[in-house]
């Protein structure tokens, strides 16, 4: 078989391991624990420290850490330093406008509203942001999708493209 021909899915799911502790019954569980049969490479990432997650949202924003620091706190607090949900976090701010690049005047970077940020109620775990971004997907997605999930945990690219001729 050549190289072209080899077909591979990239698939990142990430889940703090006391999401697994706290509710063993849960249909999550139930499938984190599922997908172990198939042949995955399993990184464990540490939670990043409340300086860690400044790091990251000044790397990412191009600010310096003194800037970023309030906003850090707030993403910190709520995503217990897990680096993918400050991403993600990140991600939904700027997609509703609560974090934004200004382009007035002589101050052309990222801004945003510490108090209405910290007003704001985000999810409380990356399961419930996942499960809100996912809501917003176009509904033909969502549909192949939910026919995708029902076929199995693994799914052909010649059952894709079925599903993808006839939604």
């Amino acid at each position: 078989q050549s190289s072209k021909d080899n077909k591979t899915v990239f698939f990142l799911f990430c889940i703090r391991d006391n999401d697994c502790q706290h509710s063993p019954d849960s249909t999550v569980n139930s499938w984190y624990q599922s997908i172990f049969e198939m042949p995955l490479k399993h990184i464990t990432l540490a939670n990043l420290s409340e300086d860690g997650v400044n790091a990251m949202v000044s790397d990412t924003l191009c600010l310096f850490p003194r800037l970023t620091r309030p906003l850090s706190r707030v993403l910190h607090r709520k995503a217990l330093g897990n680096p993918f949900f400050v991403w993600q976090t990140l991600k939904v701010l700027q997609k509703e406008g609560y974090l934004y690049h200004s382009l007035r005047g002589t101050m052309r970077r990222w801004m945003w509203d510490m108090d209405k940020i910290s007003e704001l109620r985000l999810s409380e775990n990356v399961l419930d942001l996942l499960i809100r971004q996912m809501d917003i997907l176009p509904s033909d997605l969502k549909m192949g999708l939910e026919v995708a999930s029902c076929i199995g945990a693994a799914v052909s690219m010649t059952v894709l493209g079925i599903l993808s001729s006839h939604l």
